[in-house]
């Protein structure tokens, strides 16, 4: 058995509680997670991300995760939380966007850079995760201690994680193998997208906020995501993205890094008395 999988076998038992635990919209307003401690925080940071503020990954992961820093800190940090890239630029250049210091903290897929962090692709190939987000996101933290702290060296990468493993959700019911050759499915990682391309898939890079709109417009026939990162219809205006029981195990991955300058926790600089405090 490789060690990668001895990695997510010997995690396949956690509780998912216990994992996020201990991970520790208008225009360019923040949606500001967490109760107030007072006016102004010692440090306030900044944290940018893709997906709509209502998904699952915003609302039960970053948000929780962000309240929880603000109430243990007793006020003296506050993360203001900026969903759907309203601080401008594309997902692709959210690891940039941290590295460069143009905003404090981001959450960002690596694979969206193909081919720029190959080790941690390794959680990239199909049937390598586990059913579930908890051992996969525990072998990938274990991993990432051993093995990716060159890869990531340019930020002070705050936490790794990986969600279920990948569904495809397509307009038709698959069967079989057959039953691929000629569909239009989204994919994220550049290995995903090269198995399915093996079967006769027309396989499509898109970022996940991205599927609602090309499943209207028919741009697409499916998708492969996990259930939790399925995008809601209200975020978009679309239709539902459909649901069929195939399954395409590959484990998703994502880091939540930060700038090693904004890792020291610099004290801002103090405002003069005679401007306005926002």
């Amino acid at each position: 058995m490789s060690f990668l999988a001895r990695l997510v076998r010997k995690n396949m038992r956690s509780s998912r509680r216990r994992v996020l635990i201990g991970m520790g919209s208008t225009l360019a307003t923040p949606w500001v997670a967490g109760p107030s401690f007072g006016q102004d925080a010692e440090f306030r940071l900044k944290l940018h991300h893709f997906l709509a503020r209502s998904g699952n990954v915003p609302a039960k992961f970053i948000a929780p995760w962000a309240r929880k820093i603000e109430t243990e800190s007793k006020g003296r940090i506050k993360i203001d939380v900026f969903p759907s890239m309203q601080l401008g630029g594309s997902p692709q250049q959210l690891f940039d966007q941290a590295r460069d210091g143009v905003v404090d903290i981001v959450w960002t897929l690596p694979a969206y850079t193909a081919g720029r962090f190959p080790i941690i692709e390794v959680f990239d190939l199909p049937f390598i995760g586990a059913r579930k987000a908890v051992p996969n996101s525990k072998a990938l933290q274990e991993f990432s201690e051993r093995h990716l702290r060159d890869e990531f060296r340019e930020v002070h990468p705050i936490c790794f994680f990986a969600q279920d493993h990948g569904v495809i959700h397509a307009n038709r019911t698959i069967k079989s193998l057959d039953d691929l050759r000629g569909m239009r499915l989204r994919f994220s990682a550049r290995l995903l997208g090269d198995a399915l391309r093996s079967v006769g898939v027309n396989a499509i890079a898109m970022p996940v906020p991205q599927v609602p709109e090309a499943l209207a417009q028919g741009v697409i026939d499916g998708c492969v995501l996990a259930w939790e990162a399925v995008p809601h219809p209200e975020d978009s205006g679309t239709r539902q993205v459909p649901h069929r029981n195939s399954r395409l195990a590959d484990a998703e991955h994502h880091v939540v890094s930060t700038s090693h300058e904004q890792a020291t926790l610099r004290k801002p600089p103090r405002r003069s008395q005679g401007r306005d405090r926002r």
